[in-house]
């Protein structure tokens, strides 16, 4: 998805138009995910790992990139 953002972003700028109308326009999607209430606690406890695992990450990659 990182390449079809950058270039939705490349034609917005060169059409001069909003890139989330233009996206509306080009960009279909066939699937939506909607999230089971019944999975609420298991959706909660692997954020709540998540945001750890994100803050963890952030040094990490810092130090990986210098």
């Amino acid at each position: 998805m990182g390449a079809i953002g950058t270039a939705l972003v490349v034609a917005a700028g060169i059409n001069g138009v909003d890139v989330l109308e233009l996206a509306k326009k080009i960009v279909k999607a066939d699937h939506i995910y909607v999230p089971d209430p019944k999975n609420k606690d298991v959706y909660e406890r692997n954020y709540k790992v998540f945001k750890k695992l994100y803050k963890t990450n952030a040094s990490n990659f810092r130090e990986l990139n210098q």
